[in-house]
């Protein structure tokens, strides 16, 4: 397959100039995440590693702020996606079919639906570009307002595996997203707080906390400008989730301290972690500039 990319990659350096960004479909997490499909590990790093003057999208280490970045746009339609790329100056898309259980088809009729250009594949078929017409002069520091802006007009941002666009803040200290929330890992987990506006907001969260054996938890939240409270939580029968306020500074972050984590295995379930809350949903109202 080598020999396939390394003919491909020659073929776009031909057609795009020095320094053009291209951006690659699917999104993998980097490093040490399995394939999606068929592409082989570290599979999307290969056009990168044969390139010598493209700009390629795949490589972030999962949980820093380009990779939350990145979730975040993919989590947007299609075609809000694709402005924000053309808008901050990427000349195409690269899309590697070995990574979807449909070979790409349903994404590639709606590149073609959306006006993106086929513009060339990889001698077997595996890679394919779709040249963005129109795209702006390459501008990297145009992305991230971009994508925040997009991010913040879907709140509230939700922490489930079915909706996660809380992935633009999902900091350290946290679980996969689950079909009910996040889990926060240990005593500390921390949010990080982007904003279109710098300012005063009020932040609404849900979070059911895991209980210890007499049915309490504690949690402390903390931002940059200091301690914002804590919360001692009683279990009570029916009671699904805690729901608190706090007003905190933005741009930002949340700091989450869980006094006792409990290990589900008590209960006797498999599940070995240390967990102290799971995040469900978070929205954010500006209250003073």
């Amino acid at each position: 397959r080598w020999d396939s990319v390394r003919a491909f990659v020659a073929e776009m350096e031909t057609r795009y100039p020095a320094g053009a960004m291209i951006w690659q479909y699917p999104l993998v997490g980097y490093p040490e995440r399995p394939p999606l499909q068929r592409e082989g590990w570290y599979g999307l790093l290969r056009p990168y590693l044969v390139s010598r003057q493209l700009h390629w999208s795949t490589g972030s280490v999962e949980g820093s702020r380009v990779d939350r970045l990145q979730r975040a746009l993919c989590l947007l339609p299609l075609s809000g996606q694709l402005e924000i790329l053309k808008a901050s100056g990427f000349s195409a898309v690269m899309v590697d079919r070995s990574g979807y259980h449909d070979r790409a088809r349903g994404l590639e009729q709606e590149l073609q639906q959306l006006a993106a250009i086929a513009d060339g594949e990889s001698n077997d078929g595996q890679l394919v570009c779709y040249r963005l017409a129109g795209a702006a002069t390459p501008n990297a520091q145009a992305f991230e307002p971009a994508v925040i802006e997009a991010a913040w007009q879907r709140q509230p941002f939700l922490f489930t595996s079915e909706s996660p666009n809380g992935a633009l803040l999902r900091g350290a200290g946290w679980s996969d997203f689950e079909p009910n929330g996040c889990w926060s890992l240990g005593r500390k987990s921390r949010l990080e707080l982007p904003a279109p506006q710098s300012g005063l907001y009020r932040a609404e969260l849900e979070l059911p906390p895991m209980y210890n054996r007499q049915g309490q938890q504690h949690l402390r939240l903390r931002s940059e400008s200091g301690a914002l409270g804590e919360w001692k939580f009683r279990y009570r029968p029916g009671v699904q989730e805690e729901r608190l306020q706090v007003d905190v500074q933005l741009p930002g972050w949340l700091e989450f301290e869980v006094a006792e984590p409990q290990r589900p295995s008590w209960l006797g379930s498999p599940d070995t972690r240390p967990l102290g809350i799971q995040l469900r949903s978070l929205k954010l109202t500006q209250t003073r500039l």
